[in-house]
């Protein structure tokens, strides 16, 4: 009972964060929360899918993902390993796209996944990006 009523708590601090927000609006996390979105629900939103990355400069990198019907918005996790065993940062985004900074010490992969206060995607296809696009 009370796992469940800090879960609605979470969510409804979650949906007040988003709903807030301006749009396109990000929020990167601390890379000490590993994950803030119940993954229990009985609904679920289709599977969000990465477009080509665009390189910008200065070692940065714009990705963008196509839209979410009924999504309140996006999870973005960035690990330095495919298995996402550590994630090195974490942004909560309203809209489409973000641009970020790749460290030019290898590859970073990156996975994303839709969110709503009564559903979660599963996680994307994971990309992989390199320093040198």
């Amino acid at each position: 009972m009370i796992l469940r009523i800090m879960t609605r708590i979470r969510e409804i601090l979650l949906a007040v964060i988003v709903s807030s927000s301006s749009i396109n609006c990000v929020t990167e996390q601390p890379n000490e929360i590993s994950d803030i979105i119940d993954e229990d629900f009985e609904d679920s939103l289709p599977q969000p899918r990465f477009s080509n990355p665009t390189p910008r400069p200065l070692n940065r990198v714009l990705i963008q993902w196509l839209e979410i019907e009924n999504s309140d918005g996006y999870e973005i996790q960035m690990s330095t390993t495919d298995s996402f065993d550590t994630i090195k940062k974490m942004w909560i985004v309203k809209g489409t796209k973000l641009e970020i900074s790749i460290p030019q010490n290898g590859p970073m992969w990156l996975r994303i996944r839709a969110f709503n206060a009564n559903a979660v995607s599963d996680w994307s296809t994971v990309l992989a990006i390199r320093e040198i696009l």
